[in-house]
């Protein structure tokens, strides 16, 4: 019998954030969606040093939500040359709380707290050889771990720069 429908629990979420700690990629999705829907529907995990390739969508142009449900996240986005134009971070503490990426913009995600969780909605289907167009110009998922430690560690410093308190202004 097929489900009419499915909770989203905090013991759904403490499992899936126990499960990718031990995973060697730091993440896991837990889908709500079949591969052929027209809507993937998933929560995704991502702890620290969990490394997600820049990418964008565009065979076919797809949007991408994420709505952050626990944690603290950075969203890098990026120029075609690889220089990063945009650093949002996401706090389930702030008023930033999600995040919809248009079709055909560069983008990467990395935790700045372990177990952090979203809710990510994009079109479907799910067709695995065209749904990511990977950046040219950055490190592959699984190739030279060095190289994935260095670059990753690159994000990091932006993300921590993007953090940073503006400074206030005062009155002269």
């Amino acid at each position: 019998m097929e489900l009419k429908c499915e909770l989203i629990t905090t013991n759904l979420i403490e499992e899936l954030i126990l499960k990718s700690q031990a995973l060697p990629r730091r993440r896991l999705n837990h889908n709500f969606h079949q591969l052929e829907d027209l809507a993937q529907r998933m929560l995704n995990c991502f702890n620290k040093n969990s490394y997600v390739c820049p990418h964008r969508h565009i065979t076919p142009p797809k949007n991408e939500l994420f709505y952050l449900i626990r944690g603290r996240l950075a969203i890098l986005l990026f120029e075609d040359d690889g220089t990063v134009s945009d650093t949002y971070i996401l706090d389930v503490k702030t008023q930033n709380l999600g995040i919809d990426i248009k079709a055909g913009t560069w983008h990467t995600i990395i935790a700045l707290e372990e177990g952090s969780v979203v809710l990510e909605v994009k079109e479907g289907p799910y067709v695995p050889m065209s749904d990511k167009d990977f950046a040219p110009w950055a490190p592959r998922e699984g190739g030279d771990p060095q190289q994935i430690a260095g670059y990753l560690e690159n994000l990091y410093v932006v993300a921590a720069i993007a953090n940073l308190p503006k400074p206030q202004s005062h009155p002269l």
